[in-house]
């Protein structure tokens, strides 16, 4: 059982929470002189960001099948060092250069037409309209045919307002108001400490393209491509395509503004079909600000929690009860439970959960019994929206409180080299005269978190554990499998996987610690039977 984030589209979320946070921006930059592309359809989109050595390709906004850029390749390998700070001052100079919404920007008032396109059905048109005065404080108005309105508000980054209770924005938001107002949104977290990649490509014009070194790195439960797509820079430092391996948005015909540079043509491309088209009709200097102020009957609207920002920190969980029909037909699967969390630390349901019907009412039921800190943004506690995941896989329930993880302290982090780690282990193995132990799982692995607490209730199989082993924990989870390091290793059945090495890596016995359990935890002369089989002579 973990918390997890949900939303109509991943991608939609995302940008949502970044634009929470804008990337310091420094003076404005020249918005002018490069031409555009000669193909302004043609966008490179990106490979899979781990992968430097791969060539951008094309696709066409009409699906047409543009001439794919071309890469340039130089004549020797450059430092990677040298190259990472290259890109990174790339991405700075567009931040400094590209969009509307960076801290320093004066106020000013848009307004734009869009199209998204969902073929067999037809395209939805309509309009957007959006007085701004600084990052936190703006007022938005969709208008479709009929003139059927909908308006936002931001007072800051923790309260939020809009027209009506049932007001769904945040596609809209998503695929017409960012790409038009905040282009570069994720450069925030395009952190100085990770390593970064730049390739020139030809797209009518050379763009530099910057994109992060193996991002699953620096992610947890999202896909990394989300957060850190690859970003493609004219020589005027003009954001032209964002892109990831099935998406790319096209930026063109720009026009400066206040010193910045502002796209007025925007397309998203996914597998090579339009799916949006975002036109800039208007953009002048804001002149009345008081726009900007919600109106009197204005709904207030729940803080959004994303993957990106620290999560709700549960003190009270129970366990769902089973409904017996689910118990007979033996149903397993994960449930996703919408709450809105309290100022008090209560929780209520945000609408209807997703899942196995019987299982779903049951992990609602006990859901709503749960109580969470109170969730604090900027020193503000506030209503805050996030999803549930509650699994029923026939394991007992391990409550993941604030004590219990502190408890727990799993290690499993997504972020470490495992071959590296592994290496290091072999050295003190062979000094110690031990043998190398590998647990295998995450922080959502019930039972990993169980076997952390069993050996700190058995300090007697720990101390075994400890002076003839050295333990070296290895993630899997979605923000990084580990994939490639743990192929060299039989496939695990399941969480926690125990694998024991001697000193020089070669592996001894792969254990199924399913054979260890005892009822809802482990078996301490099986554990203790296990240790000593295997610890060096």
């Amino acid at each position: 059982m973990y918390i997890v984030f949900r939303s109509r589209l991943m991608l939609l979320v995302v940008l949502a929470c970044l634009l929470c946070a804008w990337r310091t921006a420094g003076a404005a930059g020249q918005a002018g002189s490069p031409p555009e592309p000669a193909a302004s359809t043609a966008s490179p989109t990106a490979s899979p960001a781990a992968s430097p050595a791969a060539s951008p390709a094309a696709t066409s906004a009409a699906g047409a099948g543009q001439q794919a850029p071309s890469g340039q390749a130089g004549s020797a390998a450059p430092d990677a060092d040298a190259v990472s700070a290259k890109a990174h001052g790339i991405l700075d100079n567009g931040v400094r250069v590209t969009g509307l919404s960076a801290p320093d920007a004066k106020p000013w008032h848009m307004k734009a037409t869009y199209q998204l396109f969902n073929p067999p059905a037809p395209a939805e048109t309509g309009s957007m309209e959006e007085w701004w005065t600084g990052p936190d404080q703006w007022r938005r108005t969709y208008t479709e045919p009929k003139d059927v309105t909908w308006t936002e508000w931001s007072v800051t980054r923790g309260r939020h307002f809009q027209s009506r209770a049932d007001f769904q924005h945040h596609d809209l938001d998503q695929r017409v108001a960012w790409p038009a107002t905040t282009p570069l949104v994720q450069a925030r977290y395009f952190k100085p400490e990770f390593q970064m990649q730049w390739k020139q490509v030809n797209a009518g014009v050379a763009l530099d393209c910057v994109s992060v070194v193996s991002p699953a790195r620096y992610t947890e439960g999202v896909d990394p491509e989300l957060l850190f797509p690859r970003l493609c820079f004219d020589a005027g430092s003009r954001l032209r395509f964002m892109g990831t391996a099935d998406t790319t948005v096209a930026f063109n015909k720009y026009q400066p503004f206040q010193g910045r540079a502002v796209a007025y043509k925007i397309d998203e491309i996914v597998l090579g079909q339009k799916k949006a088209s975002i036109d800039i009709d208007l953009l002048e200097p804001l002149s009345d600000q008081a726009m900007v102020k919600p109106d009197a009957n204005a709904v207030s609207e729940p803080y959004a929690i994303y993957p990106v920002d620290p999560q709700p920190v549960p003190v009270y969980q129970v366990a769902a009860v089973i409904p017996s029909a689910s118990l007979e037909n033996n149903d397993r699967g994960t449930v996703q439970v919408p709450v809105i969390l309290l100022k008090d630390g209560r929780v209520k349901l945000n609408g209807s959960p997703s899942g196995n019907g019987g299982l779903a009412r049951a992990a609602a039921d006990t859901i709503k019994m749960w109580r969470y800190e109170p969730y604090v943004v900027d020193g503000e506690v506030v209503e805050a929206s996030f999803s549930v995941s509650y699994e029923f896989n026939g394991k007992r329930f391990v409550p993941q409180t604030a004590k219990s993880k502190e408890a727990s302290n799993s290690g499993f982090d997504p972020r470490r080299d495992p071959a590296a780690d592994l290496r290091q282990a072999e050295v003190e193995a062979g000094q110690g005269h031990k043998r190398i132990l590998l647990e295998v799982g995450s922080d959502s692995c019930d039972m990993c978190g169980v076997m952390d607490k069993f050996y700190s209730d058995h300090p007697d199989v720990q101390s075994l554990r400890d002076s003839s082993y050295v333990t070296l924990k290895v993630n899997v989870s979605p923000a990084n499998q580990n994939a490639e390091f743990l192929s060299r290793y039989p496939k695990v059945p399941s969480y926690p996987a125990l694998l024991v090495l001697d000193a020089d890596g070669k592996l001894l016995q792969a254990e199924d610690a399913t054979e260890l359990e005892r009822g809802n935890g482990y078996n301490p002369s099986k554990v203790r039977a296990f240790l000593v089989q295997w610890k060096p002579s």
